[in-house]
């Protein structure tokens, strides 16, 4: 299972954004969502903020985004896995 892991990592890397971005393309919710992260993220360039308030605000931004980055791509892997688990036990694939 660990050699399937680091084959599907090689190409899900790049496999997945072209899926994706169509999926998320597709995705009304999504779309919503992201224009309204726009605004929040224009509301927040205005504010006057202090240099450590900045600095702060700036990095539990980055940090969420990393954490959310991470987990969209171990989300991505374990879709992938399972997919494969499915079809190894209905006998569509061999180890």
């Amino acid at each position: 299972m660990e050699i399937i892991k680091e084959k599907l990592k090689l190409m899900a890397g790049s496999m997945k954004s072209g899926t994706l971005n169509t999926l998320l393309t597709n995705d009304a919710e999504y779309q919503k969502v992201v224009a309204e992260v726009r605004r929040a993220d224009e509301k927040y360039r205005t504010l006057k903020l202090s240099e450590n308030e900045e600095e702060t605000v700036g990095t539990l931004i980055a940090r969420r985004d990393e954490a959310e980055t991470e987990r969209v791509v171990n989300a991505y892997m374990a879709g992938i896995l399972d997919g494969y688990e499915i079809m190894k036990s209905l006998g569509m694939v061999e180890e």
